[in-house]
């Protein structure tokens, strides 16, 4: 779709222009140029990439991770503890 307005000339509906948010009376070549350049700036660089996953806080604490510490044959059962993972060096 975007190739066939890619040259288009003729003018764009004020709606579809605010929509866009283009001047009023941009052409359809103008929107599709548009619409191309902001899917290739997404592609380059996602808004949630960009973004650090975690503070410099987070990275600071210990990561922990379930062990088992005894187990019941009788019941089946067992007790577990977290503790702390050696961090690599």
């Amino acid at each position: 779709m975007i190739g066939l307005l890619w040259n288009c000339t003729d003018t764009m509906p004020s709606d579809l222009c605010a929509d866009l948010e283009l001047h009023q009376g941009s052409t359809y070549a103008r929107g599709a140029r548009e619409l191309v350049r902001e899917l290739q700036l997404e592609r380059v660089a996602p808004p949630d990439r960009l973004q650090p996953r975690c503070t410099a806080e987070e990275l600071e604490k210990p990561l922990l991770r379930e062990k088992v510490v005894s187990v019941d044959p009788k019941t089946r059962t067992y007790k577990t503890a977290w503790v702390e993972v050696q961090k690599r060096k």
